[in-house]
């Protein structure tokens, strides 16, 4: 055969390039099918939930994804859309159905596309996913193939871990106000106390100015007292010192004293101040920890005064089996709702409907609390806006008759 006709050449060599071209899409087409069944065979077996869609819609899932999903059968999860199982926005905020064909696009333009989704079971039950979409060609059909991560721990941690975050700049918010507010409040007895000393050194002071000066560095002296009492109390509280240590005390003794000092401040205010004690065995004698009661009490009946501008203040106790009930009634601003499980807090202090801030350390009614609890008894409150709160608290006892 005689190759040296330039005609017969080109046909040789057109020949062999369409060999060459059939051989290579045979061999194409044989790496596709191998591919495609690599991933029919991952599939199937895949112990995570896997997914395939086509033009936007799931074709086929396996048992695992139908497990995770909640549902019975393929026929309720296939032809339908990924957001049509996602509730309708994203954690982001942005919406399932546009979401959802923006990383369908990513994954065609890029090969494979990585991100974090949620899905919403059978059971309405929110499911956090992350998700893994790779394209894959399945008989020369362009597929996704889906794989899904549960990361529902991942999330729950993460979430608690914000909590403890919030939590933790709130304790520090309150702390720091905490501290503003103590330097506030030890200050205002101290001048006083420095103020009324100065002038009894004025010779020229009538007895009955004296006296007056002299009460005045007293009732100063008192709340300053108070103030640092509260602050070891909460220190205790807080390092689990807090201790309790019973002792004998007259019940009646108790409330006639709580009168004596708070009458004084009553009568230079709108305030009635009443003791209601249906107890009436003046000779009770109780077996409980008298300092820890003597003080709760105090702090009741003062943080009452303190938001009751007009009206009453009463405070009492009664029998409840083998409890005393204890009760401190007033017709202050009361309580929002909202605030009430805020009170027993430490380092709260509440406001009126009007947002007015009452003066004080805000330890008052935690320490009550914690107190009481102490003591094996339980406190709670009753309030409304406008119309005044009600403090109950118990304690169990034991007697001893004089």
């Amino acid at each position: 055969m005689n190759f040296s006709s330039p005609i017969i050449l080109i046909g040789i060599v057109a020949a062999l390039l369409l060999i060459i071209l059939f051989l290579t899409i045979k061999i194409l087409k044989l790496i596709k099918i191998r591919n495609s069944s690599v991933y029919l065979t991952l599939f199937q077996k895949s112990i995570e939930p896997v997914l395939l869609l086509k033009e936007g819609k799931f074709i086929d899932l396996n048992e695992s994804a139908l497990r995770y999903l909640g549902y019975e059968t393929k026929k309720e999860v296939v032809n339908i859309s990924p957001d049509e199982i996602s509730p309708e926005f994203q954690a982001d905020g942005q919406n399932s159905k546009n979401k959802a064909e923006r990383m369908i696009r990513m994954a065609q333009q890029y090969g494979h596309h990585h991100f974090e989704w949620e899905h919403i079971s059978k059971t309405d039950e929110l499911l956090y996913v992350e998700v893994s979409l790779t394209v894959i060609n399945i008989q020369g059909v362009e597929h996704i193939y889906t794989v899904w991560r549960d990361i529902r721990d991942k999330k729950q941690f993460e979430q608690e871990l914000k909590l403890a975050k919030e939590k933790a700049e709130e304790s520090d918010r309150l702390k720091s106000a905490f501290l503003e507010s103590i330097s506030h409040e030890i200050r205002t007895p101290m001048n006083a106390i420095i103020g009324f000393a100065q002038l009894l050194n004025h010779q020229d002071n009538s007895p009955e100015e004296t006296k007056e000066f002299v009460d005045y560095i007293n009732r100063s002296g008192n709340s300053l007292l108070l103030i640092i009492d509260n602050i070891i109390d909460v220190s205790s509280l807080r390092s689990g010192a807090f201790e309790i240590h019973t002792t004998k005390l007259n019940l009646n003794s108790l409330f006639e004293d709580l009168y004596s000092i708070f009458h004084f401040e009553t009568s230079v205010k709108d305030v009635k101040l009443k003791m209601d004690n249906k107890v009436k065995d003046k000779n009770l004698t109780l077996i409980v920890d008298g300092s820890r009661l003597r003080k709760t009490l105090f702090q009741i009946v003062n943080n009452s005064l303190k938001f009751t501008e007009h009206g009453t203040v009463t405070f009492g106790c009664l029998r409840d089996g083998p409890f005393l009930q204890f009760f401190v009634h007033d017709t202050g601003v009361g309580i929002n709702k909202e605030e009430l499980d805020n009170v027993f807090k430490v380092f709260t202090k509440g406001t009126t409907k009007g947002e007015k801030l009452y003066s004080g350390t805000g330890l008052g009614l935690s320490i009550a609390k914690a107190s009481v609890e102490n003591m094996g008894g339980k406190i709670w409150i009753e309030s409304e806006v406008g119309k005044g709160t009600s403090v109950y608290f118990t304690i169990p006892y034991n007697i001893q008759r004089n």
